[in-house]
């Protein structure tokens, strides 16, 4: 019994409680056993120390113990307070507050001694730990229970998903129960329903033994139906005459009913004592009956038992039938009683249960039969009728004799979704029986299109409110699927799509003015039904067009895509048919048809692309790609038009084949240049430019916050970067003398794209290419080719006029030609280098006169003030006044300047050892460019300019007056050694002494006092080199010159030093 069973599950419960609460006071005696070891050692502790340290330990123990108690008793307070919810989770242990004894709270204590774990502490410890491993267990196992119960909960909504359609049911036969079991007759309705199951299988089992061992065959069959019939009888005796057991008395009637079909069974198909067609006139007035029974005494339960018997017990007749199609009229006639008996009973639940029933009768009936049906007679032609009527019975006469809603708002009174499911799925039905049943299903579907049709516009002049609406709304969704499967059935696959889009067409219209959402739903799946397959008949022209020539018996491609380019414009008119028709009633509207809406759009475009290529490939099957950046143009008008994202972004894709055309010319060619490649590819690389060069400008005018507008961006500017550098790559192949002349070009034009353009990559461009063509202008010249001649002549103009007029210009032109601006004066050095080594044969020379005109050149550069000298003196001297400009262009660069003075003044000295002596015009040259070189260097430091004092730190004056007598000691010194070894000795030695002797006299101003050191270390130089030196390759006549000399000019230079300081002094 289920309380025994219930009164079972507290008392396990309860023990389960009780054994928990065990547990719960063994771990709190437990954890006091602990608590009171560590007491002991803890008092023997303070028994060992002082009075004072006695109370502090005292006061510390008493807090460690208020905290121990509150951590110990915590658990059973918990126990305590969630113990009477009697739930398994409420009786788990909650975890324990830390232990300050367990912690080792005695190692904070500063006035505590650190003592050893007792073995008493270490087996508590260890039995806490074990107990804190049950606990961690314990709560796995709750979480593995917790996931297998989420599983459980995840596997029934699964399989209520699955047994959707019979909910219905389900919850009939619960409603039941709770019906019985609100009257508190729940175990009566348990008891009863098993015992009709145990009496009608005991009836059966009686019926075999009697048959068997008792009567004949006769009085067996009539003594059963005289027993079910008694029930019957006795049943409604129950139900009129006693009160409170009408529902006892319906179930004792419904057995009645099944022992009725259980006598039927045996005596028909089981023992074969009656043919099949009386067995089964015998079953259909056994329905009938229960029918009768169910209407007369206004009870569900027989009407549920007459239904179930009567429609699946001529099931066990079909295999020896020798017309089991007339079991499908048989079927719709209990359906006509079940329909009847529904609207007799107000429930409409009973409809339900037939459709449901018949579906899976009839389903299990294709089994029996040899399908598609061969024989066209009247009992094939009845049972394709009874298919269809099933759908009219069950689908459509629900859906006409729906009781209307009663809410007080019209916008709510629409069709459920339990009203509309049955209809839809029988529609489902027909449609798949039919295709089963016979070949001529389209023609089938054609006339049910026209039954349904009618239907429509019968309710249209009946509609009386919201309700009639939905439902002539549903029977023209039928009335379209119909059409639909009728087209695809009996016309040609390729003209499905049109038929397609027009019914498409008729129904969106119906549903927009009549406001029915299913009816313009149905309208979509159908559009995308015939655009799909409008879309593939390009496909299938593509297919054709290729086993034609596979073949060998090539087609034109006209007759290929004829019809598919006459599809694809009727798709477009059909969508801008339908775009414009929602956009009139964008009202009425749901956010998913709106959405729709937009989708549409996308399509549209899509097909507007195919189209207009597919014209373009009939014109011309070579050069059609050349129409793509006018398509290209159209998607981008599009998608700005009405904001389409993937518009804008097949605009883009499509110069991918474009691109891919380029590729196929270089590869076929073999070659990158242009004039190589075939025409197509030409036109590729000049549509592609354009369209990637002009897509900005687009952008900026008609959409400027595109996704693709930064892109559009970024590849005009990467075409701007390549359009300079166009001619180069010709050029550079094929007359590479002329490269300087084309870099020089390429610059002008990329400052012009700088300017216009304004975009800082261009600015870059320009300034390597400035330097690209100084660099190459410079190579030209150093090899003698006049196109170098002729650059230099160009780059000169260009930075002449840059370095005039730069302070002049506008400030927008300013930042574009600052470099060539700074550049100018160095660019004017090479145009005087170039100058002065053209004049010049011999290559030493002619360097060394290079460096010395250069070294004029930077000094003059470097000098302040000479620009407010020649305002002075001459106003409109434009000598001067280039000088002005230039040294305001080297202003930034005044370091470099100083240091290439100083540098270039310098390599004709380091020149000299590519000399011999002689007397020819090259030594006479050099001799007078070092002249002229330390001339140039003694005349800067004597000026002590700006220069030099601006670089003081670097390079003090004091130590470039070193460094020029140094080097003018070098210059002397390596000259002397020119001649033969008897003349150079002595001659450097008298050379040194004299250039010392000069240095001694020169150090007699104050400002030059230092010098007195370098003319001392020129003599001691000089000693040490004739002494160590000289002195053993000198001849004697040698020996008397150099002393003889040196004497003289020691004792001169002595006399009048002496002098000269003398006067000083006096002075």
């Amino acid at each position: 019994m289920p309380l025994k069973d219930d009164v079972a599950q507290l008392k396990a419960e309860l023990a389960q409680l009780q054994s928990l609460h065990l547990s719960q006071q063994s771990s709190l005696g437990r954890q006091l056993a602990e608590f009171s070891t560590k007491l002991e050692t803890l008092s023997q502790q303070i028994a060992t120390e002082d009075a004072t340290e006695t109370t502090l330990n005292m006061a510390a123990s008493a807090s460690s113990i208020a905290s121990v108690l509150a951590a110990d008793n915590a658990p059973t307070l918990t126990y305590a307070a969630q113990t009477p919810t009697l739930e398994p989770a409420s009786v788990a242990p909650a975890p324990a507050e830390p232990n300050p004894w367990q912690q080792n709270a005695l190692q904070g204590d500063p006035w505590q001694r650190k003592t050893k774990n007792t073995p008493a502490e270490q087996t508590a410890k260890t039995e806490h730990q074990a107990q804190d491993q049950q606990l961690s267990d314990e709560v796995k196992l709750q979480a593995s229970v917790q996931a297998a119960s989420q599983f459980d909960e995840l596997l029934s909504q699964g399989l209520a998903a699955v047994m959707a359609p019979f909910a219905a049911v389900n919850e009939q036969v619960k409603s039941f129960y709770h019906h019985y079991q609100a009257k508190g007759l729940g175990p009566v309705f348990l008891m009863t329903v098993a015992g009709i199951i145990t009496l009608t299988l005991g009836f059966g089992y009686l019926l075999q033994y009697s048959i068997n061992h008792w009567f004949s065959e006769l009085g067996k069959a009539l003594l059963g139906f005289a027993s079910a019939n008694a029930i019957i009888v006795g049943g409604i005796f129950i139900r009129q005459k006693r009160a409170g057991m009408a529902d006892f008395g319906s179930g004792i009637v419904g057995l009645g009913l099944i022992l009725n079909y259980l006598c039927a069974y045996f005596i028909g198909p089981y023992f074969e004592l009656i043919p099949n067609s009386a067995s089964f006139i015998l079953l259909l007035l056994i329905t009938l009956a229960g029918y009768g029974l169910s209407m007369r005494l206004d009870a569900k339960v027989i009407a549920v038992i007459a239904l179930v018997g009567g429609s699946t017990a001529p099931m066990m007749l079909l295999s020896q039938s020798y017309a089991p199609l007339l079991y499908l009229p048989y079927l719709l006639l209990i359906g006509a009683g079940a329909l009847a008996q529904s609207r007799k009973l107000k429930w409409p639940l009973l409809l339900e249960i037939t459709a449901l029933l018949h579906i899976g009768c009839i389903e299990a009936f294709s089994y029996f039969i040899e399908l598609p049906l061969r024989d066209f007679g009247g009992v094939s032609l009845l049972a394709l009728i009874s298919i269809n009527a099933t759908f009219y019975l069950y689908g459509i006469t629900s859906l006409l004799f729906t009781k209307p809603f009663t809410h007080h708002n019209e916008k709510h009174n629409t069709l459920s979704h339990r009203i509309l499911a049955l209809p839809i799925a029988l529609l489902a039905f027909v449609l798949l029986e039919l295709t089963q049943f016979t070949e001529f299903a389209g023609e089938i579907f054609a006339i049910n299109a026209l039954i349904c049709a009618a239907l429509y516009w019968k309710l249209t002049w009946k509609r009386t409110g919201n309700l009639e609406k939905a439902r002539s709304g549903l029977l023209l969704v039928f009335a379209g699927s119909f059409a639909g499967f009728a087209a695809l059935y009996l016309l040609s696959h390729d003209f499905l799509g049109l038929v397609l889009l027009l019914e498409a067409l008729l129904l969106l219209w119906i549903g927009t003015k009549e406001e029915l959402i299913s009816v313009r739903a149905e309208a979509y799946v159908l559009l995308l039904m015939g655009l799909g397959l409008n879309a593939s008949s390009v496909l299938t022209g593509i297919s054709l067009l290729e086993s034609s020539f596979i073949d060998g018996a090539p087609i034109s491609p006209l007759s290929a895509f004829g019809f598919p380019l006459l599809a694809l414009a009727l798709s477009c008119a059909a969508l801008v048919f339908v775009i414009r028709l929602l956009t009139l009633h964008h009202a009425l509207l749901s956010p998913l048809e709106s959405q729709l809406n937009r989708v549409l759009k996308e399509l549209l475009s899509g097909f507007y692309v195919a189209t207009i290529i597919l014209v373009a490939y009939l014109l011309s099957s070579d050069y059609y790609l050349a129409i793509l950046p006018l398509v290209s143009l159209l998607l981008l008008y599009l998608s700005a038009k009405d904001r389409l994202v993937l518009s804008e972004f097949a605009a883009w894709f499509l110069l991918l084949p474009l691109l891919f055309k380029v590729v196929e010319g270089i590869t076929l060619t073999g070659s990158f240049s242009f004039s190589a490649q075939p025409l197509m590819a030409k036109l590729a690389r000049i549509e592609l430019f354009t369209a990637l060069l002009l897509a900005h400008y687009w952008y900026r005018r008609h959409y400027k916050d595109a996704l693709f507008a930064k892109a559009a961006y970024t590849m005009q500017i990467f075409c701007y970067l390549l359009l300079p550098l166009i001619l180069l790559p010709k050029i550079i192949r094929n007359h590479w003398e002329y490269t300087a002349i084309t870099l020089w070009l390429s610059t002008f034009m990329s400052i012009g794209l700088a300017y216009f353009v304004k975009h800082k990559s261009l600015n870059i461009e320009a300034r390597i290419l400035t330097w690209l063509a100084v660099l190459m202008t410079a190579s030209l010249c150093l090899i003698h080719a006049w196109q170098g001649l002729a650059a230099l002549a160009v780059g000169a103009l260009f930075m002449g006029f840059t370095l005039l007029r730069y302070r002049q210009l506008p400030e927008h032109w300013r930042p574009l030609l600052q470099l060539q601006w700074q550049l100018s004066p160095y660019y004017f050095a090479l145009v005087l280098a170039v100058i002065v080594y053209g004049f010049n044969h011999s290559e030493p020379v002619g360097i060394a006169m290079t460096a010395l005109a250069l070294s004029g050149y930077f000094a003059l550069l470097i000098q302040r003030g000479v620009s407010q000298r020649a305002v002075g003196q001459a106003l409109h001297s434009m000598k001067l006044t280039l000088v002005a400009e230039i040294q305001a262009a080297i202003k930034e660069s005044y370091h470099l300047a100083y240091g290439l003075t100083l540098g270039l003044a310098l390599l004709p000295i380091m020149l000299h050892f590519e000399l011999t002596l002689g007397l020819n015009r090259d030594n006479a040259s050099f001799v007078l460019i070092e002249f002229l070189s330390l001339a140039l260097l003694a005349r800067l430091i004597l000026q002590h300019g700006a220069a030099i004092r601006l670089h003081r730190r670097i390079l003090p004056l004091q130590g470039l007056k070193w460094s020029w007598h140094l080097l003018l000691a070098l210059s002397y010194f390596m000259w002397s050694y020119s001649f033969d070894n008897i003349i150079a000795a002595p001659l450097s030695a008298i050379l040194l002494v004299i250039h010392g002797s000069v240095l001694m006299f020169i150090s007699l101003k104050p400002q030059n006092a230092d010098m007195i050191r370098l003319a001392a270390g020129l003599f001691t130089l000089s000693t040490l080199k004739v002494l160590l030196l000289d002195m053993a390759s000198f001849e004697l006549v040698q020996k008397v010159i150099a002393f003889m000399l040196i004497g003289v000019i020691l004792l001169t230079v002595s006399y009048f030093y002496q002098k000269a300081r003398n006067r000083l002094q006096q002075d």
